[in-house]
């Protein structure tokens, strides 16, 4: 069987590109792989390949690796890199790629969120015990800098955020 969605291009410099369209889906993702590895490394050069992979997420001329991760994750995505014996790889995915409530053929995995209830990709707490909150999120619900959120906790349930404000509100009509 030929999956007609996957196609392979060149750029102008001869690299590959391999792309794969799935209709009705949101999100994107990408993978850059290299060609080394560290079965590719000698003696005196050990762990190139993974100090390289580090690199990478450094710094660029226009963000730094903190922007960089804040912007995907922002969006609800995630990017990260590995080492193998035979490559490098370097790949991003947003959350539609992470959670999948149908299978290809159509059949449901996962039923789809209630109206109303969402998905915002997955935030990762910093070593200072900081998380951003997704850009899509803080502007639907009109979070700013600053602002404080109630922490609500369920030991079966999980953890929600809630502004104080709106959590204040409703102590207060209970009462």
């Amino acid at each position: 069987m030929v999956n007609e969605s996957i196609s392979m291009e060149y750029t102008s410099a001869g690299i590959p590109v391999i792309t794969d369209s799935v209709p009705g889906c949101r999100s994107s993702g990408y993978m850059v792989a290299v060609n080394t590895g560290s079965r590719d490394e000698h003696p005196e050069i050990f762990g190139l390949s993974h100090l390289l992979e580090h690199v990478v997420f450094r710094a660029t001329k226009t963000r730094t690796s903190f922007q960089m991760s804040k912007e995907m994750e922002g969006a609800g995505g995630e990017m990260n890199a590995f080492t193998a014996k035979e490559m490098t790889a370097f790949y991003g995915v947003t959350i539609d790629s992470l959670v999948k409530t149908t299978t290809l053929d159509g059949k449901e995995v996962l039923p789809p969120p209630p109206t109303g209830k969402n998905i915002y990709g997955s935030v990762t707490i910093n070593e200072r015990g900081q998380l951003v909150v997704p850009k899509e999120v803080r502007e639907k619900f009109g979070l700013t800098g600053g602002q404080r959120l109630i922490v609500l906790t369920d030991d079966k349930e999980g953890i929600a955020l809630i502004p104080s404000e709106m959590f204040e509100k409703k102590m207060r009509q209970a009462m």
